[in-house]
């Protein structure tokens, strides 16, 4: 079952359509494309007060290295550390000169220099350059991308099992403010991502109803989107949704959510007392 659709150029805009987003000035919001949530009554008539509103889409690598790949290199440092604290019977508070000494000098060297004044084991030390190894490559992590991540792989038996492991972990902690589409009608990469925390706006003068009719406007090439395909009703529908029901969330205050401490803390002691 295909996700989305060609749209035919004489139709006009509709919730669910597939936007190429193009001008220099764009390079700043960091996304390519989107897809536009206005109203289909408001879009029918006019009634958006010339604004087209879309939600940001990306493709699945450009989340991934956005969104989820700085949280994945400051937990694998943070479990690092952790462990080569662990290993070396040291407080985290002690180590910080070490990743200044990881910059001059070799994962290597600082292993055997730590092993010996520590007097570690040969599977300590083996322990502790695994340590090094991913404390000094998530250094460079946010800079280097997935040519990083790439590296923390291979630290492992089996390095592609591992990949597909953590981008599939990646996938089930994007949340109720993202949606996976798997394919865009004309699109060569596999794997979208709609993300719904941000909603952002183009003039409604500056989006047109295909690439070709982009071509022979007028436009300066800046802040403007050109249509690439729509979604199909079963996936627009549910976009929408989730859409609706991020921004309508009603949040309590954190005195009122402190309370369902007190109600655990109260069923756990009740079933204590049961049990004796």
């Amino acid at each position: 079952m295909t996700e989305t659709e060609r749209c035919p150029v004489q139709e006009n805009f509709q919730q669910g359509d597939l936007l190429r987003i193009v001008g220099e000035e764009n390079t700043s919001v960091n996304h390519g494309m989107g897809v536009i949530i206005n109203a289909d009554c408001d879009l029918a008539h006019s009634k958006h007060d010339g604004v087209i509103a879309y939600l940001p889409l990306f493709t699945l690598q450009e989340y991934l290295k956005l969104f989820w790949l700085p949280q994945f290199f400051q937990s694998e440092r943070n479990v690092a550390w952790n462990g080569l604290c662990t290993l070396c019977d040291d407080e985290h508070s002690e180590w910080q000169e070490v990743e200044e000494w990881l910059h001059t000098e070799s994962v290597e060297d600082i292993a055997l220099a730590l092993a010996k004044s520590k007097k570690l084991s040969n599977k300590q030390l083996e322990a502790i350059r695994q340590h090094l190894c991913r404390i000094k490559i998530c250094s460079c992590g946010e800079k280097e991308g997935f040519s990083s991540l790439n590296e923390i792989s291979e630290l492992e038996k089996r390095p592609k099992s591992y990949l597909e492991k953590k981008v599939n972990n990646a996938l089930k902690q994007m949340g109720d403010g993202h949606f996976l589409i798997n394919e865009i009608y004309g699109e060569l990469d596999i794997g979208f991502v709609i993300r719904m925390r941000r909603i952002h706006s183009i003039d409604a003068q500056c989006c047109f109803k295909s690439m070709s009719e982009f071509r022979s406007s007028s436009s300066d090439d800046r802040n403007c989107a050109y249509r690439i395909a729509r979604l199909i009703p079963p996936f627009r529908y549910r976009v929408a949704q989730l859409f609706a029901h991020q921004f309508s969330r009603i949040g309590l205050p954190d005195e009122v959510t402190a309370l369902n401490s007190l109600a655990v803390d109260d069923v756990v002691e009740t079933i204590r007392v049961m049990g004796q």
